[in-house]
């Protein structure tokens, strides 16, 4: 393909699936810690991790974690739940077995601009994925009046396009992945609060063991 290909494409709804949501993590997390809370979870914020318990037959039967002013606690439990993500802790403890791993990975720059920018026939900002010339982009409408705007390509291409800067490189690959959305962003500031991801190839890792998900 030439550097101005390109494609893109929405998410079609299917059975049980009516739409996709995107809410903002600092939005999301209060809301699933408050809806634990209410059916009855205690929560201890900023309180760390630092290692599993066992039993005599290596089950896992807790945590160690390190309570206000450094003291150790030990929290016993019949089932120890790690929601950590790539840097989950639980995982690295419990020594979970990566099951299959892909080759390649991606970086990213994404960032917020007013969805009413981004808006199409229908008046609303839609969720929009498009693919160019070794880069990538989309739109994912969240909350707020929101609209993330990411764009991607390889590692490699990411390190020597961030020469230029950070916003050359975000309206680079927008406009090779994302003619249509760059257009629509003609005029419009590059967001401000830009955030990047340096890529992780993706991974399927066991999910469960002996008193441990």
């Amino acid at each position: 393909m030439t550097s101005r290909s390109w494609a893109a494409g929405s998410p079609a709804r299917s059975p049980g699936v009516p739409a996709l949501f995107a809410p903002r993590r600092h939005v999301v997390d209060r809301l699933l810690a408050s809806a634990a809370a209410a059916a009855g979870a205690h929560f201890e914020f900023g309180m760390p991790v630092t290692g599993l318990l066992r039993d005599d037959h290596g089950r896992v039967r807790g945590v160690r974690a390190t309570g206000s002013g450094g003291r150790e606690l030990r929290i016993g439990a019949m089932l120890t739940v790690g929601a950590g993500g790539v840097g989950s802790r639980i995982a690295r403890e419990a020594r979970a077995e990566v099951l299959h791993e892909g080759s390649a990975a991606s970086a990213a720059l994404y960032g917020y601009v007013p969805s009413e920018t981004l808006a199409r026939d229908s008046g609303t900002a839609a969720y929009e994925w498009c693919y160019g010339r070794a880069a990538a982009a989309g739109v994912i409408p969240t909350g707020d009046g929101q609209s993330c705007v990411f764009v991607s390509t390889t590692r490699a291409r990411m390190r020597a396009l961030r020469a230029s800067g950070r916003d050359a490189t975000f309206r680079t690959l927008l406009d090779e992945a994302a003619p249509t959305v760059a257009a629509r962003l003609e005029g419009v500031a590059t967001p401000p609060e830009m955030r990047g991801w340096g890529g992780l190839r993706g991974y399927v890792r066991r999910a469960w063991g002996e008193g441990w998900a």
